[in-house]
């Protein structure tokens, strides 16, 4: 089975060498930026935000042991994960150091959100749970939630960055290149 997408979007006429055929038409070639931007995503976000907020609501806290928030096993498992993703574009140990202190700066800002997440958490349960539901109530609790999330995201993006400095643009590119593996 041909996957139609990939023909869809080549474009064998692109003059821009970075395309490789594969920009459309009207389209610049993807830039650093973009591709930092997905690393912050899928790394970041995805997975040290994710343990940071392991808890016993909705199945956040089940998988490899996070539920207890043990913030050395959170910082563990992050260096890790780091780790091996370090392992596979071959970093230098000053690299190395360099991203798993920043990773680990970025646990512990996260854990120390976790007792404003529980709270929210509570608050939209009782908010729910309340005899008559006040639905003012319920969008101060969401705008709180979005705020909540936006400064979190914010954080993450500013570790990524540091951790996108310490690797050459290489380096980087093999890590989107694997991550895309992934996600096909």
């Amino acid at each position: 089975m041909s996957d139609t997408r990939k023909t869809e979007n080549v474009n064998p006429e692109s003059n821009d060498e970075r395309c490789h055929g594969r920009c459309r038409p009207g389209r610049r070639a993807p830039r650093g930026r973009a591709l930092l931007f997905a690393l912050v995503g899928l790394l970041a976000a995805g997975g040290l935000a994710r343990y940071a907020f392991a808890g016993d609501g909705f199945g956040w806290g089940g998988h490899c042991k996070m539920g207890e928030r043990d913030p050395e096993a959170v910082k563990a498992h992050a260096a890790k994960v780091a780790g091996r993703a370090l392992d596979r574009v071959d970093a230098t140990d000053p690299q190395r150091d360099r991203v798993l202190g920043d990773i680990d700066t970025l646990v512990d800002e996260l854990l120390a959100r976790k007792e404003e997440h529980d709270a929210l958490r509570s608050a939209f349960h009782e908010a729910l749970a309340a005899d008559t539901v006040d639905p003012a109530e319920i969008e101060r609790l969401r705008a709180e939630a979005v705020d909540q999330f936006d400064r979190a995201s914010r954080l993450v993006a500013q570790h990524a960055a540091g951790i996108a400095g310490a690797l050459t643009a290489e380096q980087r590119r093999e890590l989107i290149e694997t991550l895309e593996r992934f996600h096909r």
